[in-house]
């Protein structure tokens, strides 16, 4: 659950909104199914402040309306899908109507859900819930100045070919104890960012949950837990990112959130790892650590924030 009040942020972490990426990015997602961006983004755009925000409104409208269009086309293309296994039933009831009249009924729901997501203006918690492979503010150091970028949550490094984010599904975390691989050397001690998280989710096997052994023959089950601090305060989460592009319109940034050793109580609940979050007192040095080295960085990490977490069980994945 990633903080996308950009503004706020700006404002709290003396951070400037790069405005021309945002713009782009709203832009090519037009056009671009794979740029995915939090409705409780794009809320931060409804009541436009400057000509940078207009320009972004209105290419978020012209998003939803595109949108509305295709959901409502493959809607009516349902609608007609049900009628004609409705007419079919009528006659004689067959599996391949009655399976067809379940499969249009499923898909009439979920194209209705959707286009009353896109509808609603009132913002719900999970508006702003990033998951991988979608977009999310980031702040990360540029010539001495604080930046609020737009970066995708799976990291593709530079010198990454596009194929690495199917070989390497889990690239958007890093654990601490692989930063000094080649994977990640360029980027650990050199780009280093954070992003303000409210809650995140974990998937822990359901026998490892309730502390027991799978009797033979059982399957075990998934579980997703969200996590929060008890304080209910942000969470600074460390992240390292880079722009990577193979020609003049297809850059974008990603990063990944970089992990450690659990705290007991996530341990408890079945999960063995945990995001970074760090002290406020330590983002400086944090941002700039070509300028401190690596002894420092290795000093922030040793010292994280002291967040105790509880969970609940998450309803959906």
């Amino acid at each position: 659950m990633v903080k996308q009040q950009i503004r706020k942020l700006g404002i709290k972490y003396d951070a400037r909104i790069d405005y021309e990426l945002f713009q782009e990015m709203f832009y090519r997602r037009l056009t671009d199914e794979r740029i995915k961006i939090c409705k409780a983004l794009e809320a931060e755009f409804d009541h436009p402040e400057n000509n940078e925000d207009k320009e972004i409104s209105k290419l978020i409208q012209a998003y939803r309306k595109l949108k509305l269009k295709d959901l409502e086309e493959h809607l009516r293309f349902q609608g007609k899908r049900m009628h004609a296994a409705e007419l079919s039933l009528s006659v004689k009831e067959t599996k391949k109507a009655l399976n067809e009249k379940r499969i249009s009924t499923d898909k009439i729901e979920y194209y209705s859900q959707r286009i009353k997501g896109i509808q609603r203006t009132e913002l719900i918690p999970t508006d702003s819930r990033v998951f991988p492979m979608t977009f999310a503010p980031i702040i990360v150091r540029e010539n001495d100045q604080n930046i609020i970028k737009l970066a995708r949550y799976h990291c593709r490094p530079s010198d990454k070919p596009e194929s690495i984010d199917v070989k390497y599904n889990g690239l958007y975390n890093a654990r601490r104890d692989n930063l000094g691989n080649a994977f990640w050397k360029d980027l650990y001690l050199h780009k280093h960012g954070f992003f303000v998280v409210e809650s995140f989710y974990e998937n822990v096997s359901k026998a490892d949950y309730e502390r027991r052994s799978l009797k033979d023959g059982e399957k075990d089950t998934n579980m997703v837990l969200q996590f929060s601090p008890k304080d209910r305060s942000d969470l600074l989460i460390a992240c390292l990112y880079d722009y990577w592009e193979s020609g003049p319109s297809d850059g974008f940034y990603s990063f990944a959130a970089l992990t450690h050793e659990p705290t007991s109580e996530v341990r408890e609940a079945g999960h063995d790892r945990l995001i970074i979050a760090l002290q406020e007192q330590n983002l400086g040095v944090w941002m700039e650590p070509e300028r401190y080295g690596s002894r420092a960085i290795e000093t922030v990490l040793d010292s994280p924030a002291s967040h105790v977490y509880e969970h609940v069980i998450s309803s959906g994945a």
